[in-house]
């Protein structure tokens, strides 16, 4: 695999870590009187999955400043592309799984 190729997908993995790392902090800060399977399904019922992963998208911005500052502009790439898949998540709780 090329050196472009390793870039891009340590991009793409910092991207799909630090958003899995914002939702077990916004879980821990926010809803820690419920279990996590709770969390899960009141958010869920609520219609609040949505926001919230919107809200856990926030973290990436370490990964793309600290890959944009060492102009490592293909894990710039993957950390987009990544958010881009995150999206296509959150649209699809918002308007496919009602």
């Amino acid at each position: 695999m090329n050196e472009k190729a390793k870039n891009f997908i340590a991009g793409l993995i910092a991207c799909m870590l630090f958003a899995t790392i914002g939702f077990v902090v916004f879980y821990a800060v926010k809803f820690n009187d419920y279990t996590f399977s709770e969390y899960l399904n009141l958010s869920t019922k609520n219609g609040m999955l949505p926001k919230i992963l919107a809200i856990c998208l926030m973290p990436n911005l370490i990964p793309f400043h600290f890959f944009l500052n060492k102009r490592n502009y293909r894990a710039v790439y993957g950390v987009l592309t990544g958010m881009l898949l995150w999206a296509v998540v959150i649209i699809w709780f918002k308007y496919v799984a009602v």
